[in-house]
């Protein structure tokens, strides 16, 4: 059995947490495993934000878990306006792939299209942001 399978097969909700610090080695690696997370057409839709915990009792109905974590990973989703396909981000992204630039956005231009017709380019990006989430907690 992979070690990640075991650790999936003992994950569990933690109400509760340890106070030592996390490191910031550790922290820049956990970040780096939700970036590393696949996204649609590799656009990496995510921005991560840390912050200390108590700054967000609030927003999290004073939870005690929240109480107790050291820090927490905020993640938000670039809005819809990022996704144009001739706008900057889709360029700055997409350069990094094998071939043109061009070649790129004339594969991405129909999925974007077909998104923005239907209303859905907020939530789609969205989406992209769970599976991040979910590789960084595994």
């Amino acid at each position: 059995m992979t070690n990640t399978v075991n650790y999936l097969q003992h994950r569990f909700a933690c109400k509760l947490y340890k106070k030592d610090p996390i490191g910031r080695e550790e922290m820049l690696e956990i970040l780096e495993a939700g970036r590393l997370s696949p996204s649609s057409f590799g656009l990496e839709h995510w921005t991560f934000h840390v912050e200390r915990s108590e700054k967000l009792l609030s927003s999290c109905f004073f939870q005690e878990s929240m109480k107790t974590a050291p820090v927490t990973v905020v993640i938000t989703a670039k809005k819809g306006k990022y996704y144009e396909p001739q706008g900057e981000f889709i360029r700055e992204r997409g350069i990094r792939f094998p071939g043109k630039i061009e070649d790129f956005v004339d594969d991405y231009i129909g999925y974007y299209d077909f998104l923005r017709s239907e209303g859905r380019l907020d939530e789609w990006a969205r989406a992209q942001c769970y599976i991040a989430a979910a590789d960084r907690m595994t």
